[in-house]
């Protein structure tokens, strides 16, 4: 889950709150994967993706509840992320991520 993350990166999660390392995110996202999230699905797909420097680039993700069935639940995305991405030793690294919810139009 967190093997593409830098030692030192930084995450936001969409409730705010900011993590940084990569074993401190490893062990957020077991316990949210054994609690809160635990049966919940998602789509993923990147919408954007801008290259700052030949090896810095900034990315988007949609994300959409599915069924474990992978069927929609969602048409329009629940969330979206903002990615920093940088090359090291000739591989892409996840430095820093941000996770925001998208309301709900009522």
């Amino acid at each position: 889950m967190v093997s593409g993350f830098t030692a030192n990166a930084s995450a936001g999660n969409a409730m705010g709150t900011v993590i940084t390392g990569r074993e401190a995110l490893l062990d957020a996202g077991r316990k949210g994967l054994a609690g809160f999230l635990k049966d919940e699905y998602a789509r993923y797909e990147v919408t954007d993706i801008v290259f700052l420097r030949p090896d810095v680039a900034v990315a988007h993700k949609a994300a959409r509840a599915i069924t474990t069935d992978g069927e929609p639940i969602d048409h329009d995305p629940a969330m979206v992320a903002l990615y920093v991405l940088v090359k090291e030793n000739g591989r892409w690294w996840t430095a820093a991520r941000h996770n925001t919810l998208v309301p709900k139009a009522g």
